[in-house]
């Protein structure tokens, strides 16, 4: 093993992943691996030397921040950049037993070039497959007192129940999700398995674990790529290759259950990426209030893998994206003027001044997005109130609209 001045040697957790624990890299043993502090700081780490005399093992670990994590998830910087870049770096000294011994803080200019790895070092490439069961782990605030607030919870079982639940143009099945027992070693966590509901017309020679890794490349491309990709949904020219890869396999799809309606691919694909960009704006809105971050993952071959850690800036991203799309569909409208509405609120931020309601249309309760504006406090308003008693209250704002349904609403504040 290499030397390092035992100057460097320092007490501290920091380091140590205690939660969502998750291989990038495996062979026979962990190489590439990532996970959680105790903080719910996402730590990176790998396999560097063993000593077998002394039965000791050597590892980077590094501290990351989410920005860094997913550019190196997504192949955009090696392993070697992503070293050079993060916030603190650390070698960990292990027994065999997997104890840790020694822990040192170091600078990248304290390891030998050997032990480096070299810029053309990247993680490995994802591959699409099959996936059954999925899971959410909540980190942060009261969520690492192995706690969460009822409602916030209902709204992450529902809204992932929905986003789980793809009923796609002339398919003949459709998937289901179903709750499985909490992992008591996560902060507090979600998990789920996900089911093929048949159709009478299913091809039986048709293999469903090829639309099970559809479903994972769907749900990867709308949690991370949509986002850098969302002109596609307002017609700019350019190269979208991640949604060029998903429309062909979804093509290859239809073709395998002899479903021809090739011209129609492009405009089923985004109807049903766009249904869920509106889910994953909704699972996201609470974030912020009693936890910071949900880890999405799933579990491919025994192993857990990351698709997507949320946090608060991906809630305001994803509202955004959502936001931009609308305001590009041909039958997008906004009042111009401000007017009167009744809704009950189900969920609110009172952080972000966002969440969600029944607004009263004609003979029809839809489910709206909602945002109060100004800075005056909302806590023991006419809003909390709604939230908490279920009352309908009477608002003035301006609605958006797409298709003369209410998607948006921007309310104007008012005191009692």
């Amino acid at each position: 093993m290499f030397h390092i001045d035992k100057n460097k040697i320092i007490v501290s957790s920091l380091p140590i992943i205690v939660d969502g624990y998750n291989d990038l890299l495996f062979d026979d043993e962990p190489i590439l691996y990532t996970g959680f502090n105790k903080d719910g700081n996402i730590i990176i780490g790998s396999s560097v030397d063993e000593d077998y005399e002394k039965k000791i093992e050597r590892h980077f670990h590094s501290q990351v921040s989410k920005e860094i994590y997913f550019n190196f998830l997504k192949q955009e910087i090696s392993y070697r950049r992503l070293l050079e870049e993060v916030q603190s770096f650390f070698v960990i000294d292990s027994s065999f037993d997997g104890k840790t011994t020694t822990i040192y803080l170091v600078n990248i200019k304290d390891i030998p070039e050997d032990y480096l790895p070299t810029y053309e070092a990247y993680c490995p490439e994802e591959v699409y497959k099959p996936a059954y069961e999925y899971g959410l782990i909540l980190t942060g605030k009261k969520a690492n007192e192995h706690i969460a607030d009822i409602t916030e919870a209902t709204n992450l079982q529902d809204n992932f129940a929905k986003l789980a639940r793809l009923k796609i143009k002339n398919f003949p099945f459709s998937t289901i999700a179903y709750l499985l027992p909490s992992n008591k070693a996560a902060s507090f966590d979600f998990n789920f398995k996900i089911e093929i509901k048949e159709g009478e017309q299913l091809d039986i020679l048709f293999d469903e674990k090829e639309f099970m890794s559809f479903f994972y490349q769907y749900l990867d491309f709308c949690s991370n790529y949509l986002l850098k990709e969302k002109e596609v949904f307002i017609g700019d020219e350019g190269d979208f290759p991640k949604f060029n890869s998903l429309r062909k396999v979804f093509l290859d799809l239809y073709k395998k259950l002899n479903i021809s309606i090739e011209d129609e691919i492009e405009n089923i694909l985004k109807e049903e990426i766009k249904k869920s960009a509106s889910t994953l704006e909704s699972m996201t809105e609470n974030i912020g209030k009693n936890f910071t971050t949900i880890q999405f993952s799933n579990k491919v071959d025994g192993r857990i893998n990351t698709i997507c850690i949320f946090d608060e800036k991906y809630r305001d991203i994803i509202e955004e994206t959502n936001v931009t799309i609308e305001k590009y569909s041909p039958e997008y409208y906004s009042d111009k003027e401000v007017n009167s509405y009744r809704i009950q609120i189900y969920n609110l931020n009172t952080e972000t001044r966002k969440g969600s309601a029944y607004v009263e249309s004609g003979d029809y309760r839809l489910k709206v997005k909602f945002s109060i504006l100004g800075d005056e406090p909302i806590e023991e308003s006419k809003y909390t109130q709604s939230l908490d008693k279920g009352k309908v209250i009477d608002i003035k704002g301006k609605a958006k609209k797409v298709k003369e349904e209410i998607k948006r609403l921007e309310i104007e504040f008012e005191k009692e």
